[in-house]
């Protein structure tokens, strides 16, 4: 079978997945896809220029109380263009070239260095409050998985004299709570059959190698 998400749908549907059925449900995915991918790299972009902002690498953005050294909201847009740019030439570069060349190097890559930057971390910092912290974090993930999964966080959303908070300074921001463990949690669900996808017809090649050697 094809590598497609139509596949899927074959034990459910039998012989119409080859049809306009089948069309139908890989332009969807397509158009999912397209629509989760987009937004995600532009947070991205924009949590990349932050970290740029914090090792002043380039100038904040200029506010009202801030008009000096800092940057215009266009010179911002325009290197948030740039970057997307780049990445965006990688990622076609990487794809184009197959398989075992292109997504095997960009794969390794991202790897090592993220590997190789959690390494340095751990050993530049203090190792034992990092082990606490990791325990820590992971025990109260685990204890309060469901109710962090359906954590929308509704009151902040209120304005005054709707309910809200009296104390606006002490609560969380609405974009924050939007953008990031809403977001993240659907953008990832919704990833999970194409990996399933993926890894699966990886596996079987892999297997059908071993059994013709």
């Amino acid at each position: 079978m094809p590598m497609s998400m139509r596949s899927l749908f074959y034990e459910f549907l039998g012989d119409h997945v080859w049809g306009w059925l089948g069309d139908l449900i890989d332009g969807y995915c397509i158009v999912s896809v397209m629509s989760g991918l987009l937004p995600s790299l532009g947070i991205s972009v924009n949590s990349l220029l932050d970290g740029f902002v914090s090792l002043k690498w380039i100038d904040p953005i200029c506010t009202a109380g801030n008009t000096v050294d800092c940057a215009t909201q266009d010179y911002r847009d325009k290197l948030s263009m740039v970057i997307v740019a780049v990445i965006i030439l990688f990622a076609t570069i990487s794809v184009s070239s197959g398989l075992n060349r292109g997504i095997k190097i960009l794969a390794t890559a991202a790897t090592v260095g993220s590997t190789t930057l959690w390494i340095m971390c751990f050993l530049m910092e203090n190792q034992p409050y990092i082990l606490n912290t990791v325990v820590n974090t992971l025990g109260q993930y685990m204890t309060n998985l469901v109710s962090l999964s359906m954590f929308t966080d509704p009151f902040v959303s209120l304005r005054t004299g709707e309910g809200a908070s009296l104390e606006p300074q002490n609560e969380s921001q609405q974009w924050w709570i939007t953008y990031y463990p809403i977001y993240y949690f659907t953008w990832s669900v919704s990833w999970s059959p194409f990996v399933g996808c993926f890894y699966a017809r990886e596996g079987e090649l892999e297997c059908n190698a071993k059994l013709m050697n």
